[in-house]
């Protein structure tokens, strides 16, 4: 079901820092291969020199594991090269996974062949789980974490107690292990040795994914702030040119309309031909003169509301317009009202918001449809005030529904809409520091859903 949230800045970091797009995948996944192709020199160079200083024994094995590494990165480059934005989030976040539990198994038989704990860059594999934490999902990260914490005590225990052959470092001539052969047999400190490499991993991903899922919030904020202000920056363009044009073409007609008025006191009403065209003369100018007054509405800014306002009352004085055009076109209107606190709100302008709401509702209706207003207090309490107006009608289409909020746009036949009420809409809840949510379905109805809060910004209205 297609579903346009539209939040004040206030509010908008609710929803930041969600895991990332299949876009951001795909880059993240060709990222980590090109820098496994470093690694994987980096594994050959080290076999090289150790080999070369004579410091390991199974030379033949850990070339062979070197060169296993960079096969596989060769087979990874080849998925990485054939995904895109279109492939599934699962799928990406699953290849991720593969690459960093392939490059951890495959450490651990390097470490294996190449001193295993006595090996210093055992402290390798926590770089594998920084990249969990910062690439995967926290639970995938953990999973990660435990997984090599495991493979690690596994090789641990087995080599000190035999069940592995323990393939040393050689200093010089002579076999040397970097721990004491006392603490090196001793369970105890095999148990602290490995209880301190886990809690370090699952330390280092709870700390990178925390710290990368600040910065994704922090980013997200910062592009949403960003929307915000071009959106403002277009509707004050706008309301520029609007306010101009509405002024210039307001004076003339209220011109108009006086003539109009005073053909009609002169002219016999018995003609009926007469009145009738200056009647409809007169709803015709009565509706350009509607449109000026929204395009007014939308380009004027006004002062912060100073008093309180029940907006159960102002609801209800809103449905009061709405009623006449529901009874005509044989829809159902009900309200469903709940306690509320009373908010300091604009009471003309967010009227006239609610107005637009209702109208696009009955308007989105057959016969026998309904709408329901709905005023209740927001589902965390003491945040606000709800305002839910839903109807059975036609419902939206996905591909419009990202555009009903925009100036001038309209799904109504030519003649019947402005597309300018859910702009209006829309400017008065922001003003009010509030959010305006809508989810609809083709053929199944639609839901606004406006949340104003208790306490607005200076800013408000």
């Amino acid at each position: 079901m297609p579903v346009l949230r539209i939040e004040s800045p206030r509010l908008s970091a609710e929803g930041a820092g969600q895991l990332p797009e299949p876009a951001e995948l795909v880059e993240r996944l060709n990222w980590f291969v090109r820098l496994r192709w470093r690694a994987s020199a980096a594994i050959l160079g080290v076999v090289l020199i150790a080999s070369a200083l004579d410091i390991v024994t199974a030379k033949t094995t850990l070339f062979a594991l070197g060169l296993a590494h960079l096969t596989g990165n060769v087979i990874f480059n080849f998925i990485a090269q054939r995904v895109s934005e279109a492939t599934s989030r699962q799928v990406l976040q699953n290849l991720l996974t593969l690459q960093i539990v392939f490059d951890l198994a495959l450490l651990m038989y390097l470490l294996h062949f190449a001193g295993g704990a006595d090996n210093p860059f055992m402290m390798l594999s926590v770089f594998h789980m920084a990249f969990a934490g910062m690439l995967l999902p926290l639970r995938k990260a953990l999973a990660i974490g435990v997984f090599t914490g495991l493979l690690y005590a596994t090789m641990v225990l087995a080599e000190s107690s035999g069940v592995l052959a323990h393939y040393p470092l050689l200093i010089g001539s002579s076999a040397h292990a970097v721990a004491p052969a006392s603490l090196w047999t001793s369970p105890l400190y095999m148990l602290g040795y490995i209880a301190a490499y886990g809690l370090t991993g699952l330390g280092v991903i709870i700390f990178v994914h925390d710290l990368v899922h600040r910065i994704r919030e922090a980013e997200a904020l910062r592009r949403q702030h960003a929307q915000v202000a071009q959106a403002r920056e277009r509707l004050a363009r706008i309301g520029s040119l609007v306010a101009g044009v509405a002024h210039t073409i307001r004076n003339p007609l209220h011109g108009v309309l006086s003539c109009i008025d005073m053909l009609q006191q002169r002219i016999d009403r018995q003609d009926g031909s007469a009145g009738e065209i200056l009647d409809l003369m007169t709803e015709g100018v009565n509706r350009i003169e509607n449109v000026t007054s929204r395009l007014l509405v939308l380009a004027r800014e006004t002062p912060p509301p100073s008093a309180p306002v029940d907006i159960g009352l102002l609801v209800q004085d809103a449905m009061q317009f709405a009623e006449v055009r529901a009874r005509a076109r044989g829809v159902v209107v009900r309200l469903e009202l709940q306690e509320v606190p009373t908010l300091p709100v604009d009471t003309e302008r967010l009227t006239d918001a609610v107005s637009n709401v209702i109208d696009n509702a009955i308007d989105a209706c057959a016969t026998n449809d309904s709408v329901t207003v709905r005023i209740q207090p927001t589902p965390s309490p003491g945040d606000g005030v709800r305002i839910e107006v839903s109807d059975t009608g036609s419902g939206i289409a996905e591909d419009e529904i990202a555009k009903i909020f925009e100036p001038f746009f309209t799904t109504k036949p030519v003649g019947e809409g402005t597309g300018l009420g859910l702009a209006i809409t829309r400017q008065v809840v922001e003003d009010h520091d509030g959010d305006i949510r809508v989810t609809s379905q083709l053929g199944s109805g639609t839901t606004i859903c406006i949340d104003l809060p208790l306490r607005p910004t200076a800013r408000a209205a």
